[in-house]
């Protein structure tokens, strides 16, 4: 809500890449897979034209196959569809179709309805190679449209399946994660024997594990998180006090008094960190994210004002902060800004974006939950 997206996504994809917010269980990295293999092995064997329409309409009916066979499993956290089921919209394999690139399990470089276009252009696995303006393959494309090393799918899949992994499937997963981000968060999580459940990766006993550099991202991220949680509970203050709901007003308040506290028990350390937030800036994670100018002002701005307040439960009463983030929701969202707009705050629900950063953890530990149980159990064999 206050714009520091790009930040949040710095962070989460250098610890944990591949992953979206949206993905929820590490087989679909290995499903979606499975399903454009069988279509591709199908249309080798049918001599008749096809459109991209066609491919569509197959690759859909066996996703929505999946979700049917799925939700006869005994564990159906974080099945896509499991409400919607065939009325289902965004399906698995648009949501992990970067993922999967960035694994290296799909070689095709294009777009999903790029790819739909090629199967119906060609009928052999090892595709025409798509070409650059010099006449290059693109990205080094070869022909393959997914790794060659995917383990076999089970028999019957789309008929009886379940989320566990295999050995062999997990182990895969393993490899690629470590082949294409070796240096990463991910990749040490997928390897660890400790339980990810903590509700924060900085809580989790894995960073005493992690190499140095990735201990000190992981301070930044924390501290980033913990600091700016303070600006999203005040916008939320601040528009529940406009809107005149006492509830809501007292459950903010309360909110904030209560990061104020977790925050100045924090202080000397946190001093530190900021007397020397030049290298949070410059750091490779940030570096590369190239983070929008205003963005940056914004929060150097925040937090001079929380490293120069006397007691930080007074930072709701001072003018020059709520007009930060009065002209900061202005900048993002103009004539639709909730704290100028009456229209758009009668629609408000009573919360936006009051979450603190976990930098996609949540996401993270249940993918590499998953990899290790099934590399260590090697259960999850569909008969």
């Amino acid at each position: 809500e206050l714009g520091v997206g790009t930040i949040r996504d710095a962070f989460a994809n250098y610890f944990f890449p591949g992953t979206s917010t949206i993905q929820t269980r590490a087989r679909y990295m290995l499903f979606v897979p499975w399903i454009y293999l069988n279509l591709e092995k199908k249309l080798n064997l049918n001599q008749k034209s096809v459109s991209a329409e066609d491919i569509v309409r197959w690759a859909r009916r066996d996703e929505v196959k999946l979700i049917y066979a799925l939700l006869e499993s005994d564990d159906t956290a974080g099945l896509i569809g499991k409400e919607s089921k065939k009325g289902l919209k965004r399906l698995p394999s648009a949501v992990y179709w970067a993922g999967l690139m960035s694994w290296g399990i799909r070689l095709f470089p294009g777009s999903q309805d790029q790819y739909h276009k090629l199967l119906c252009s060609s009928r052999s696995r090892k595709m025409s190679f798509i070409l650059n303006d010099d006449g290059d393959p693109v990205g080094g494309y070869q022909g393959e449209n997914w790794d060659p090393g995917i383990p076999e799918p089970p028999c019957d899949f789309l008929e009886e399946t379940s989320f566990d992994l295999t050995q062999d499937e997990a182990s895969f997963l393993q490899d690629h994660i470590f082949l294409y981000h070796g240096n990463s968060v991910l990749a040490n999580m997928v390897i660890s024997e400790k339980p990810f459940d903590t509700e924060f990766l900085w809580d989790n006993e894995l960073i005493y594990d992690l190499p140095h550099y990735l201990q000190k991202y992981i301070i930044d991220a924390r501290n980033f998180s913990e600091l700016m949680h303070g600006a999203a509970l005040l916008y939320n203050l601040m528009l529940a006090q406009k809107r005149g709901n006492p509830e809501w007003v007292d459950d903010f308040e309360i909110r904030f008094v209560e990061w104020a506290e977790r925050t100045s028990s924090r202080m000397d350390e946190l001093q530190v960190w900021y007397d020397d937030q030049e290298r949070f800036w410059c750091s490779e994670v940030l570096e590369q994210a190239k983070i929008p100018y205003r963005t940056k002002i914004f929060v150097k701005k925040w937090l001079y004002y929380v490293f120069n307040a006397a007691l930080l439960q007074d930072l709701v009463k001072k003018s020059e902060v709520r007009e930060l983030i009065r002209m900061r929701e202005i900048q993002l969202k103009k004539g639709r800004a909730r704290l100028e707009n009456q229209r758009a705050l009668d629609l408000w629900g009573g919360s936006s974006g009051d979450y603190q950063l976990d930098f996609r953890w949540s996401t993270a530990r249940v993918m590499a939950n998953d990899i290790v149980t099934g590399f260590h159990s090697g259960g999850g064999a569909d008969a």
